[in-house]
């Protein structure tokens, strides 16, 4: 039993260092000609009443780069759509639409179907931009042969202390998303940063096939692109340009909510490395939870749970500590020891939650991921 715990933690380090063996040593902005086409920007909004403001300031950092920015209002229960009206009001670079059926991706195909540019690029209302974002992300599409760029992500939490542990969280998404990309087999992206084709959404049908799915605006995008046009035909951007920073969950528990609703998009994919890399996660948790056992064995029990445990903390210190720091955020030893305890009780609590398939979002409540009930 000793030497089983031995050997899964070894194999588990070597599984981090081979993850992290694709990402990039330093930030560099990539210098590549810019296309010529002209660029929309999409933004889904629901119930952001408290975000409207600051999404205009950024707003309008980001004008200059763009031919239009539309903004639609999904349903909100708030003031979100007079407030986005008044902001747009007079501005003729501003569209402000009412979504003309339930959830985010009929919002998108709505403003997609209207939409100018001859590239989309889609964010999220609670998001930060840096400076240069869209020359960063669209820069890609100078070769003709691409026709989705996706860009990392991470969040933060204005005034007030970081979501270190939200942010270990993301670091390993990050770590996950840049292999997939690296070896030609992109898993998944965010739509809080992304980039496509007006031409290449039309030629895959947008969402048609997954309309029905609450989730998955983002990802069954990719996996569409990816079987009509292949894997030469999507890219990921990652450097501190291209970096969006979207708002921190207000707890842990709207923190499990919202992933609930993003592990909902595994089960549908029809592809078998969606599935193992979803249940080899859960059962690395099920594994270091029950390495709690090795306490009942006695004193070489002991040791064997605190060698390995300060194996497990070092490696993620390590690998993901140089994630954050890639994007220039410093994180402290406490922050990895904490993390590395809670972070398996956090992934089995929300693989249990998935089976459920019941959660509230922005308001909504859902069930299974597909419905609203």
């Amino acid at each position: 039993m000793l030497s089983f715990y031995l050997i899964c933690t070894v194999c588990y380090i070597l599984a981090l260092i081979f993850l992290a063996k694709p990402w990039p040593k330093e930030s560099k902005p990539n210098p590549v000609k810019l296309p010529q086409e002209s660029v929309s920007l999409i933004i889904s909004c629901r119930n952001e009443s408290e975000n409207i403001p600051t999404l205009l300031q950024e707003l309008t950092a980001q004008l200059p780069y763009l031919r239009e920015v539309i903004l639609v209002d999904d349903g909100s229960e708030d003031d979100t759509y007079a407030l986005l009206a008044a902001g747009g009001a007079g501005h003729p670079k501003i569209v402000v639409l009412k979504n003309p059926g339930i959830g985010k991706k009929p919002a998108i195909s709505a403003a997609v179907l209207q939409a100018k540019g001859e590239l989309i690029i889609t964010s999220d209302a609670d998001c930060i931009w840096q400076n240069g974002w869209i020359k960063e992300l669209v820069a890609e599409f100078s070769n003709p042969k691409i026709q989705l760029v996706a860009g990392p992500v991470i969040p933060f939490r204005p005034a007030s202390k970081k979501p270190f542990f939200e942010l270990i969280d993301w670091a390993s998404i990050l770590l996950v998303t840049q292999f997939s990309f690296a070896q030609k087999k992109p898993l998944m992206c965010s739509g809080a940063n992304l980039a496509y084709r007006k031409s290449a959404f039309e030629k895959v049908e947008g969402y048609k096939g997954n309309q029905e799915f609450l989730s998955g605006d983002d990802e069954f995008l990719l996996k569409k692109v990816l079987k009509k046009f292949s894997a030469e035909a999507v890219s990921y951007r990652n450097n501190t340009t291209s970096l969006v920073l979207t708002l921190a969950q207000p707890s842990i528990k709207a923190l499990v909510n919202q992933r609930i609703r993003w592990s909902g998009k595994w089960r549908l994919h029809e592809e078998w490395a969606h599935s193992i890399s979803a249940l080899g996660a859960f059962f690395v948790q099920i594994f270091w939870i029950s390495s709690f056992l090795l306490l009942l064995q006695g004193l070489n029990g002991v040791l064997v749970f605190v060698f390995i445990w300060l194996l497990k903390i070092g490696i993620e210190a390590t690998v993901l500590g140089r994630v954050l720091r890639f994007y220039r955020v410093n994180s402290h030893l406490p922050t990895f020891v904490f993390t590395s305890f809670f972070h398996p009780v956090f992934v089995i609590r929300v693989a249990l939650g998935s089976l459920g398939g019941k959660f509230v979002w922005k308001g909504r409540s859902m069930v299974r991921n597909s419905i609203f009930a």
